[in-house]
């Protein structure tokens, strides 16, 4: 009884997101000049999301600690709402 209460009240007070980082990896230039990039995907547990930038992400995780990427190249990324 009291952990399905417990539990009710996490969800009501405690956010989840999951943060998603592709960065590049590997640059390939082809014969006819074009450029081709391999990108890398990365995934993230995060509690809280304070900063978020195509260079930049700070929040914390979901230990309560500080969580910062941050990168002179620009990144792709993605933030879903999990709770």
């Amino acid at each position: 009884m009291f952990k399905k209460l417990k539990n009710w009240i996490e969800i009501l007070l405690f956010e989840e997101y999951e943060l998603t980082i592709w960065t590049v990896k590997e640059v390939k230039i082809l014969p006819d000049g074009s450029k081709v990039s391999k990108r890398e995907k990365t995934v993230y547990s995060l509690q809280s999301i304070d900063k978020k930038t195509n260079n930049h992400i700070l929040g914390k995780d979901m230990n309560k600690m500080i969580f910062e990427i941050k990168t002179v190249d620009p990144f792709d990324y993605q933030i879903r709402k999990i709770k």
